[in-house]
């Protein structure tokens, strides 16, 4: 059922009538709370709540524990409850822009997790108890206050897609070798940091297919890197390179390659093939 962007203040009485939706939209309204009805939708499974004026996390969905995709971001409120974690079925958790400066451990217990956006936050650190998040496919840890990459993340071997650019808050200095551990990842995003070289061991992520390292302060890339035969997009530009490895002819999966706004002396002939 969708009642977005409706300017709604509440949400009509009418829709508690209706205990068979599965899905509601209520993203871009003014809603400041969410009513006790809602726990008359008793087969709601996914409620995306994003951009409204939530002044503080809905209590009433502590008591919808069938909730499986559950987006509240872009709203007013910048804690979370400790009892979070009676959200067990909890596969999709979008926390986007709500200035959360913790993430309650309840959290790294949400064992069916398989994304979670953190994006836009003040987090400076990620609790070792994250590792829990043993299905985890898809984290989105960009623009928050970490002051070096977060460790705890090379934990997390399942993950597909981590994207973990600082175009807002502190900037990644170092991407650590351990990286290497996240060996099913398709999609790395570390671009917008202060970056002076990407480790060799990316390399080894044989499955990745994007690589956004953009507007960092590069100044080579690994040979390496030009052993990823599925890559398809990787992006450069912004840096600080002077030259690009002869073997990009490796690449043979490459199709959208963005090298702009470097001081690149001699692109080798490879590139152009």
């Amino acid at each position: 059922l969708n009642l977005q962007g409706r300017a709604l203040h509440s949400l009509p009485a009418e829709l508690f009538t209706l205990p068979e939706v599965q899905h509601l939209y209520i993203a871009d309204n003014l809603l400041t709370a969410l009513p006790e009805d809602l726990l008359q939708l008793t087969e709601l499974t996914r409620l995306d709540a994003n951009r409204n004026k939530l002044r503080t996390f809905p209590d009433v969905l502590l008591k919808m524990s069938q909730l499986e995709d559950l987006n509240l971001g872009e709203n007013d409120f910048n804690s979370l409850p400790s009892d979070i974690g009676k959200l067990i079925k909890l596969k999709k958790l979008w926390l986007k822009n709500l200035n959360l400066t913790t993430l309650p451990i309840a959290v790294c217990f949400l064992r069916n997790l398989r994304t979670l956006n953190i994006h836009g936050n003040s987090l400076n650190g990620l609790d070792d108890a994250i590792v829990n998040l043993g299905d985890l496919t898809t984290l989105d840890a960009s623009s928050n206050q970490f002051t070096r990459f977060p460790k705890q993340i090379c934990a997390l071997t399942t993950l597909q897609r981590l994207y973990v650019g600082q175009l807002h808050g502190n900037k990644l200095k170092v991407i650590p070798d351990a990286i290497a551990n996240l060996t099913h990842l398709t999609v790395l995003a570390v671009d917008n940091n202060v970056l002076t070289s990407l480790p060799a061991c990316i390399g080894q992520l044989e499955k990745l297919e994007t690589l956004h390292a953009h507007r960092n302060k590069l100044t080579a890339i690994p040979d390496e890197i030009c052993g990823l035969v599925k890559l398809q997009s990787l992006w450069l530009h912004g840096n600080a390179i002077r030259k690009l490895p002869k073997t990009m002819d490796r690449m043979v999966s490459l199709q959208d390659l963005r090298v702009e706004g470097n001081p690149l002396h001699y692109p080798p002939m490879s590139v152009c093939q």
